[in-house]
């Protein structure tokens, strides 16, 4: 087993079992080593802090899917508190997947919430674009906290 992608197999095993067991989802992916039991018995762990996993009983889970909506917001949050990023920051500090940050990405440059801000160097010494949020104000309030912005009803202005 692969050290890369392992919770995204425990996360798609635990889909297709909805409640199991440590040893369910090591079957189910066909676990050989000691090793690999212990990293998925440990990514088990990880999902059950970020709740896509609860604990029905001692030591039988089940998995709750993550609405797409709190997700999103997980990822608006990470931008709103970054203010200038990479997708691949956001990806890391959300824990989206990356084509569903560079969607929002490309919806909220669409929409003037998000601009270019140029390329940098990843950690790795790659180019990678870097963005940034246009108004902070704004982008808190209407895309974070999801509230509608205040048409003024102001007849003078």
């Amino acid at each position: 087993m692969k050290n890369t992608g392992i919770t995204a197999r425990v996360r798609e095993a635990a889909r297709r079992l909805r409640v199991f067991g440590s040893d369910d989802i090591g079957s189910e992916l066909d676990i050989q080593t000691y090793a690999d039991a212990r990293r998925v018995r440990t990514t088990i762990n990880d999902l059950r802090k970020t709740g896509e996993i609860e604990c029905v009983d001692r030591g039988r889970y089940r998995y709750v899917a993550r609405s797409s909506s709190a997700v999103r917001s997980c990822v608006c949050r990470a931008m709103h508190v970054k203010g200038v990023f990479s997708a691949r920051e956001i990806t890391m500090l959300s824990d989206a997947d990356a084509s569903y940050v560079r969607h929002i990405i490309r919806d909220l440059i669409a929409s003037g919430d998000l601009e270019k801000a140029g390329l940098g160097e990843s950690s790795k010494g790659k180019l990678e674009s870097r963005y940034r949020v246009r108004h902070f104000d704004r982008f808190y309030k209407t895309i974070v906290m999801g509230m509608e912005p205040r048409i003024s009803t102001n007849l003078h202005e």
